[in-house]
């Protein structure tokens, strides 16, 4: 639970940040978000993915209505506010990156405290990138996020991930392991994190700590086989798609085409347009000794996926 003062102290955070918010004339939320979107037009749910936010320039105007109806408690202000700071889709810019990492927390935040799970959802994402955007320092020969940054994300994570939120233990898992190497007793919580996520079966937790254990010792299957197995059996195409490799090229696991194929056609299912070009290639040509025959109409279907994954 937030306290009282923690809510003034992000709104006063959030005023900083950003400006002024008596600049905006309007006298409630409801008016403040509907001169704001007037100004600066968006296309669909700023909580979701598929969210675009007007240009540069209109929302430089709009922007002192959606932090006054923010202030004044719309989540959806806040989400429109850290949706363009965390990077949404603007018209004429699509390039991905966070433009303002703090700002973007500090709405995000604010969203979180009104009881909005997308507010909640987004500044655990954000955060799982905290790493990329905290101030670096040296240290014993290297450089490493300074702990002040990662502290706050662990300690906003930590929250969440205890209240049941699977994607908090993951991101906390990912910030351990961006800190700390495989050698530092503290990497031990890398483990711990993504297992806890994983065990709550968060599919992508548990291909995140496959991975890890592979990279350790590629050998030693019984660490991160049935973790693969389980993330695919939650529908993660990317833990299918490697099983799909893994059987097809026999290494670590006895060679079975057949098997491979089970895995690449669920992992092409969801999309996974690298297991959709293996398959093409393999019934491209076929493969006589494990009784897979040539398949030109299949061959082309698979191709198809993976121009086009909607298909």
């Amino acid at each position: 639970m937030i306290s009282g003062i923690l809510r003034f102290v992000l709104l006063a955070v959030l005023i900083l940040l950003t400006g002024s918010a008596r600049a905006a004339i309007c006298r409630d939320q409801e008016e403040c978000l509907t001169r704001g979107k007037e100004l600066c037009p968006i296309a669909g749910n700023p909580g979701s993915r598929y969210f675009k936010i007007c240009d540069e320039d209109n929302f430089e105007k709009a922007a002192e209505y959606f932090l006054k109806a923010c202030v004044l408690s719309s989540a959806e202000a806040c989400l429109v506010m850290g949706r363009y700071y965390g990077g949404a889709e603007v018209s004429g810019d699509t390039d991905g990156d966070v433009p303002d990492f703090d700002k973007a927390i500090a709405f995000y935040r604010r969203a979180c405290t009104l009881k909005t799970d997308a507010g909640c959802d987004l500044a655990i994402s954000l955060y799982s990138r905290s790493g990329e955007f905290c101030e670096y320092v040296a240290e014993n020969g290297g450089y490493h996020p300074a702990d002040g940054c990662l502290d706050n994300a662990r300690r906003f994570l930590e929250g969440f991930c205890n209240s049941g939120r699977m994607s908090a233990c993951e991101s906390l898992g990912l910030i351990y392991e961006s800190r700390y190497r495989p050698r530092d007793p503290e990497f031990e919580q890398v483990y711990a994190w993504l297992k806890k996520a994983c065990d709550g079966n968060s599919a992508s937790a548990c291909t995140e700590l496959a991975r890890i254990y592979r990279k350790q010792d590629s050998g030693n299957t019984d660490r991160y086989l049935p973790l693969l197995r389980k993330s695919c059996g939650l529908d993660n195409s990317r833990a299918c798609g490697q099983l799909g490799e893994l059987f097809l090229k026999g290494k670590s696991v006895p060679r079975d085409p057949k098997v491979a194929l089970s895995f690449l056609e669920k992992a092409c299912s969801l999309s996974d347009t690298e297991s959709c070009s293996l398959l093409a290639g393999i019934y491209e040509n076929g493969d006589e000794k494990s009784g897979i025959k040539a398949d030109t109409g299949l061959s082309q279907k698979y191709r198809t996926r993976a121009e086009d994954p909607e298909r």
